[in-house]
């Protein structure tokens, strides 16, 4: 009985979102394009997906769980990649609608995405002598409208009804970053201090996160080698050795938690300033 009575609670809960962030879903007139063609505008949740355990290799969602529900995959992390079509902001929730959450249009359906971060966020901001609203909105950040996106999130559901799947931020992942967060502020390792003005970073292919592999601050970017692309929150380029791409990139702002990702065959240099 207990179980049932909270296989129910949870499926109100589920509906109740999506009740909310139904009425704001709607197509754009922008042609769809695929993940191949167009480039991705940001990825979330972009202040703990590292902390999400085997981050890297996740999966983006096959098309065959965007039909039906499936049990058995409750709780799988996954990779919706699409465009967002609607957004239920921090100020626009209540009673139906308890948390924030946005829709994404992938190729294959729609994935509802609830920030659970949100509920985690605000029992900390409601601590007692807590007053750090940054700390705040580096849990709680939402894609915008149009924005193309790959999400990380926890599978919880199908809704029948209206036809489409129901997701999650990691609940784990969030949790570690924000003990981590709070209890030390983000200060006890090397990286997470202010580079020294002229210290230098160089990374070829792969991902590196603000805090951990580069201190947070402002960077001249600078091509060294082969071709590829460097992708961050405020930056979307393609460095090489020719006319049709970029060899340096100046004044980019970086941020504890972001993620840096090279692709490709470049090496690429970051220089403190």
């Amino acid at each position: 009985m207990k179980k049932f009575l909270a296989v129910l609670l949870c499926g109100c809960l589920m509906m109740g979102v999506a009740a909310g962030c139904g009425t704001e879903r709607a197509e754009t007139e922008a042609e769809k394009e695929t993940a191949d063609v167009r480039k991705i505008d940001g990825y979330y949740p972009f202040s703990t997906i590292h902390y999400m355990e085997g981050v890297d290799d996740v999966e983006e969602a096959p098309t065959s769980l965007y039909s039906g529900t499936h049990e058995d995959m409750e709780g799988t992390p996954y990779k919706f990649i699409g465009e967002v079509t609607g957004v239920k902001t921090i100020d626009e929730i209540d009673d139906e609608t308890p948390m924030p959450c946005f829709f994404v249009r992938t190729e294959n359906g729609y994935v509802l995405v609830t920030n659970g971060a949100y509920v985690l966020a605000k029992d900390v901001k409601d601590l007692e002598n807590f007053d750090d609203e940054k700390f705040f909105n580096f849990f709680t950040e939402m894609p915008n409208v149009g924005e193309y996106v790959c999400v990380y999130a926890d599978y919880k559901g199908y809704n029948e009804t209206s036809d489409f799947i129901i997701a999650s931020y990691n609940p784990d992942c969030m949790v570690e970053a924000m003990v981590y967060c709070y209890n030390t502020d983000g200060d006890d390792s090397n990286t997470a201090n202010k580079a020294e003005k002229g210290e230098e970073f160089s990374f070829s292919a792969g991902n590196y996160y603000v805090g951990e592999d580069i201190p947070a601050g402002r960077y001249d970017v600078k091509w060294v080698s082969g071709i590829g692309n460097c992708v961050t929150n405020g930056m979307i380029e393609t460095f090489a050795d020719s006319d049709s791409a970029i060899q340096s990139y100046s004044n980019l702002d970086l941020e504890k938690g972001e993620k840096i990702q090279v692709s490709g065959s470049l090496t690429i240099k970051f220089t403190a300033k």
